[in-house]
């Protein structure tokens, strides 16, 4: 497999032109994150029975193929 080019997995070159630029862009998101209405219990639970279901169900698939 051939090496990333020369930077290419430097942290600090990033997309962004300035730090400011970088950081305007985090607080945007971050700011639309924390603008989203928290999970309620209910809905946590909901969701967490059905990742069970599916984990129960890619078990059961993985022991029937051996």
């Amino acid at each position: 497999m051939p090496a990333p080019l020369y930077g290419a997995d430097d942290p600090r070159r990033c997309s962004g032109n300035s730090v400011s630029e970088v950081l305007d862009k985090f607080r945007k998101n971050y700011d639309r994150i924390m603008s989203l209405p928290q999970e309620t219990k209910e809905e946590k639970e909901f969701r967490h029975c059905i990742w069970l279901a599916e984990k129960e169900e890619r078990e059961r698939i993985y022991q029937t193929s051996i």
